[in-house]
């Protein structure tokens, strides 16, 4: 919230005259700005019934001026930013891009390859030329451009349907799905190098989308005001980095400049994930 005080607030305030203050609250997360708006309202409240008390011991019992008393003689004005009517659609839409995209790659890659050890065609690549890395590539880049496809899908049911303005650069927006698509592809592949069946596949990555990205990403109220050990939990993840991203976007106009920290994160992650995915990624499998 930025409060703003016009010139002159004491020496008006001092002569009876009536002062008026702006609040302006960024109103991205809705149940946050609802919070702040009833604090800063209780606040002016309290000032006002307290000016007013001192005005009526200042004049020693004299008659007081009621049509000056029925004015509040701080005149609280309240607005809200990026988000005007304080709608939780538009809060919520943008952010069901980085949950569907926490969702589906990792999943899509994961069953892949984890298919191919239990149907055994695992061994026809252990006994070709083909290596590791011209494997999950195989796996990966399909992955990355059904996933692209479907955050140009979401994208438009966002703006369209839901009607939540995009305010933002559709390159730089493109480029911060693709990091956080190569970030949870990424993940895809570890959960593949850990587990043997689909099921597990499919249980494992689930549950890390759904809860993490829900419960530990700052999906319902701001990463900042979460338990440190929560947030050093969404760190581990990238829906953490991306969440944040998405909502500025889209309704700030935010860029690379503004998230630089943010995106660099995902970057990292992601040549982090997809490496260890590829040391722990064997083509020969236990009998």
């Amino acid at each position: 919230m930025v409060l703003w005080i016009g010139p002159h607030f004491e020496r008006d305030l001092m002569a009876r005259r009536a002062v008026e203050v702006a609040a302006h609250i960024d109103s991205a997360i809705t149940t946050p700005a609802r919070t702040i708006r009833a604090y800063i309202e209780a606040i002016n409240a309290q000032a006002n019934a307290q000016y007013r008390a001192r005005a009526v011991a200042a004049q020693g019992g004299a008659a007081v001026d009621h049509r000056s008393q029925a004015e509040p003689p701080i005149r609280l004005e309240t607005r809200f930013l990026y988000n005007p009517e304080v709608r939780s659609i538009v809060m919520i839409a943008p952010s069901l891009i980085m949950l569907v995209m926490m969702l589906v790659p990792p999943l899509l890659i994961a069953v892949s390859v984890v298919r191919e050890k239990e149907t055994g065609a695992i061994y026809n690549i252990a006994s070709s030329t083909v290596t590791r890395l011209e494997f999950l590539l195989g796996k990966l880049l399909p992955v990355v451009a059904i996933s692209m496809i479907n955050a140009v899908i979401l994208w438009l049911i966002v703006s369209g349907y839901f009607g939540v303005p995009f305010r933002g650069s559709l390159v730089q927006f493109a480029l911060a799905v693709l990091l956080y698509i190569l970030a949870t592809a990424g993940l895809g592949l570890l959960v593949s190098a850990a587990v043997r069946t689909q099921q597990a596949a499919i249980i494992i990555t689930t549950i890390v989308a759904m809860i993490i990205a829900t419960q530990f990403a700052g999906f319902f109220a701001p990463l900042d005001t979460a338990e440190p050990a929560n947030r050093v939990l969404a760190r581990l993840f990238p829906a953490g980095y991306f969440l944040p991203v998405v909502r500025g976007m889209y309704l700030k106009g935010a860029g690379m400049i503004t998230y630089w920290k943010e995106l660099s994160a995902l970057a990292v992650y992601a040549g982090v994930v997809l490496w260890l995915a590829h040391a722990l990624f064997r083509k020969r499998t236990k009998s």
